[in-house]
């Protein structure tokens, strides 16, 4: 696979990861999702923190640990910045974040 679209993948992944994280804020769930906040966040939590360690894999195959680390979090503030600018001005963008959260959280 390109080193390019291993990059994408890493960044991706760690984008729906913190979707996921902020989706399991009431305030955010609110402005994406015209339900009422579902009961438990825990779907939404452990699915966020484990894209966002998903995260490093792709960019471990790409390069050596040491910058595949250094990639990992320099992309992990890059994609937080990216998701709160999404909450910001397209919230409903996110959309399908909260669908997976309703599905699979049982509702």
């Amino acid at each position: 696979m390109s080193d390019t679209l291993l990059l994408i993948a890493g960044f991706v992944t760690a984008y729906a990861g913190f979707a996921l994280l902020a989706l399991s804020v009431g305030r955010n769930w609110k402005k994406v999702s015209e339900d009422k906040a579902p009961s438990k966040w825990t779907v939404a939590r452990v699915a966020g923190y484990g894209l966002l360690a998903l995260a490093l894999l792709p960019l471990l195959f790409r390069d050596e640990i040491s910058f595949a680390i250094l990639l990992w979090i320099l992309g992990l503030s890059a994609t937080a910045m990216a998701v709160a600018f999404t909450l910001a001005w397209r919230a409903h963008w996110l959309r399908p974040f909260a669908r997976f959260v309703r599905v699979a959280g049982g509702r």
